[in-house]
This record gives structure tokens, sequence and C-alpha cells, in this order.
């Protein structure tokens, strides 16, 4: 079975540091919040499954990538998080990189 080359279209971050609210990189502009079609997986630890790099002193909070052209969405288990507005959230910022919110966050 060949490869599948992964491109990352964007991620989050969070601090590592235990604090009340993580660091959150944002909501996407509005014209990036519509409706998309992606390949979601929920994941116990994102970092395991996530193509790019973080920087010393984060963790990822989802990230979002394409593979042979097909958009993937990796976000937490929603089932033990227990934070229902973060978890949107997360996805919200992860639909936005599908949608073409490019990794640098801009407005």
């Amino acid at each position: 079975m060949k490869a599948l080359a992964a491109i990352a279209a964007g991620l989050s971050v969070a601090s590592a540091a235990p604090v009340e609210r993580p660091y959150f990189a944002g909501m996407p502009p509005e014209r990036f919040q519509g409706e998309g079609v992606a390949i979601v997986m929920f994941a116990d630890d994102v970092n395991d499954h996530c193509p790019l790099g973080v920087p010393a002193g984060y963790t990822l909070l989802g990230c979002a990538f394409q593979v042979e052209g097909t958009p993937v969405l990796v976000l937490p288990n929603p089932c033990p998080m227990g934070d229902v507005e973060l978890f949107a959230r997360i996805a919200c910022h992860e639909l936005g990189h599908r949608n073409g919110w490019s990794g640098g966050h801009e407005l």
C-alpha cells in the first residue's frame, strides 16, 4: 500500500501549564465557519495523530490537514472532556481550517 502524504492545513495549540482556560488561537472569521465535509477522528491524545510539530511548552487541542486531497480533522474525544463549549470552539476552529482558513489565523 502506498504511503499517504499529509499536508498540514492548520492547528490550534494550548498551553501545557495547568490553567483554568487554555490559550486558544481564536475563532475563524465568519466566512470560514460554513458547512464542510471531512473525515473526523476523535482522539484521546490529539498529539499522537497530528502531523504537525508543536512549539515547546504547548500541546495541540486539534488539527486539520489533508490526506491525498481529503480533509481530515483530529479532535479531542468529547466523552471525557466535560467542557462542551471548549469542544465546540475547537471543532469550529478546525472546521475553519478545513474551509480554507490558513494556519496563520488571519482575520
